[in-house]
This record gives structure tokens, sequence and C-alpha cells, in this order.
């Protein structure tokens, strides 16, 4: 690996990928499907009116949309779950959302399985 792919921050890459690098592009592309698996994952589990996910990669949204939503479509149970709403946000918009979050996990990955709600 080189060290100029070792430095390469999420904002470097968002400008690669909206310079055109085919490359950045294909790994964008790829990542977005396999959120979209994993969104099938949370939808098909639970059965969510909304899903708000979040990070430095939401600033491509624009860009992964339609790669997350296949993804989504490819694993959903049912075709109406896979129009589950998507928010994309900020992480400084909801800091609640990522505390609740975990503690929701922590209680379904607890040591042993037992989930405790």
């Amino acid at each position: 690996m080189s060290s100029e792919v070792a430095q390469l921050s999420i904002a470097d890459f968002m400008a690669r990928v909206r310079e055109g690098d085919v490359k950045a592009a294909a790994a964008l592309a790829s990542t977005a499907h396999y959120l979209g698996l994993g969104l099938a994952s949370i939808v098909n589990s639970f059965d969510p009116d909304r899903i708000y996910i979040g990070g430095e990669i939401m600033a491509a949204w624009d860009l992964m949309k339609a790669n997350v939503r296949r993804g989504l479509a490819q694993r959903a149970l049912l075709e109406s779950a896979a129009d589950v709403e998507i928010v994309p946000v900020a992480a400084h918009e909801h800091p609640r959302l990522r505390g609740a979050s975990a503690l929701v996990g922590a209680q379904i990955f607890v040591a042993g399985g037992a989930a405790t709600a």
C-alpha cells in the first residue's frame, strides 16, 4: 500500500470521486451497495419507518443514494420495506442518536446474546 493511499482522508477521497477518479468512484459505489445490504438487515429485523445515517461519507449521499437503494431492495424481504426513508445527517446534528443507538445496540449484543429490554 502506498503512503499516498494511507494518508488519504475522507475529504480527499470525496474530492477524487467528484473529480471523476474511476477507482475512487468504484470504491464509493461498492461501499454504497454494501451499506444498502446492511440496511436491509435492519429493515428486515425491525421494520423502521425511517433510518438515520451519518458520518463523513454522507457528504456524497447524492452519489451513493441509488446504489444504497439497490442494495437495500436486493435484500429486503418485502418490496415495501425497500421504500423505508433513509435520512443522511451530519454527526453534529443529532449527537443523541449516537448515544441512543449505542445503548440499544449494547442490549442486543451483550455476552450470551440475551437482550434485556
